[in-house]
């Protein structure tokens, strides 16, 4: 069984390093779900091998939601 990895994209961690956008989420950790906070320009911008893997194996949320038929609200 793989992990997950969820990509969060917010304007709002400007300026924080990534053990700070990490120290958000600690209350939400759990074993196989790693979190992975980026910037709108981070994302956009100049792509590392990293991110682009990530976005290549990404599926929104919003997508996988429908595809088990939940609604999105």
């Amino acid at each position: 069984m793989s992990d997950i990895d969820l990509v969060i994209i917010s304007d709002d961690v400007r300026g924080m390093d990534q053990l700070e956008r990490r120290l958000l989420l600690k209350d939400f950790i759990e074993p196989r779900i790693e979190f992975f906070i980026y910037t709108t320009e981070e994302w956009n911008g100049e792509v590392t091998a990293w991110i682009r893997q990530l976005k290549r194996e990404a599926v929104k949320l919003v997508d996988l939601m429908r595809a088990y038929g939940v609604s999105p609200g």
